[in-house]
């Protein structure tokens, strides 16, 4: 449901995307406080998120967002089908939304960076 929701943000906003403010009761912010789904770890006890991503809503690919790192790969079983400009339109969303729900749960903080990069 993680995916669904940022692409949900995505679509209502992304005109607009340098006005986004994140809601602080955001469901986000909940995967990411580890309170989404149930039993979840916090992010900032992670380095790494996996997030599955549906491409044009007939294909899913991996998302393997590095958190310290600020680096999202993309692994795909059908590389042969989706080209590299398909991906990066795919994984937008999660680009774009990913620092503000790390500097919603202060994650730069924990780990001594304090510079947030939208």
């Amino acid at each position: 449901m993680f995916w669904q929701n940022a692409q949900a943000r995505w679509i209502k906003h992304g005109k607009k995307w340098n006005q986004f403010k994140l809601p602080e009761n955001d469901i986000l912010i909940d995967y990411a406080n580890g309170l989404q789904p149930f039993y979840s770890v916090k992010w900032p006890d992670v380095d790494i998120v996996y997030v599955p991503i549906n491409v044009q809503a007939s294909h899913r690919v991996l998302g393997v967002v590095h958190l310290h790192r600020r680096i999202i790969y993309v692994y795909d079983s059908l590389m042969g089908i989706n080209n590299n400009a398909r991906l990066q339109v795919a994984i937008k969303p999660l680009a774009k939304l990913l620092p503000h729900i790390l500097n919603a749960i202060a994650y730069y903080g924990f780990h001594g960076d304090t510079k947030v990069n939208y």
